[in-house]
């Protein structure tokens, strides 16, 4: 088998050095196009994000999907908790 990819690599004119480099540089645009698509994620489930869902109303649930409708539930869930648990103005805390 290993011999039959030697032969179709010689038949488009790249021996194999050439293709593993050209493999080490897609893993590395791979892994660099990963960290990328990891900090757009984390910042798109940041706070502000969660504090946006949690003031839409229940007239534009229909506009989310079934993943942004229980990331609402939840966001709205700790907006309450943290209100609930912050203390108050008047309790002079």
């Amino acid at each position: 088998m290993r011999d039959s990819s030697a032969l179709r690599l010689a038949q488009v004119g790249l021996d194999p050095e050439t293709m593993a480099a050209i493999g080490a540089d897609r893993r590395r645009r791979v892994m660099r196009l990963r960290g990328v698509i990891s900090a757009t994620w984390r910042r798109w489930r940041g706070e502000d994000t969660a504090r946006a869902l949690a003031a839409l109303g229940n007239d534009d649930l229909c506009h989310l999907s079934e993943a942004g409708q229980r990331l609402r539930l939840s966001a709205r869930r700790k907006c309450q908790l943290l209100t609930t648990n912050r203390p108050s103005a008047e309790s002079g805390e």
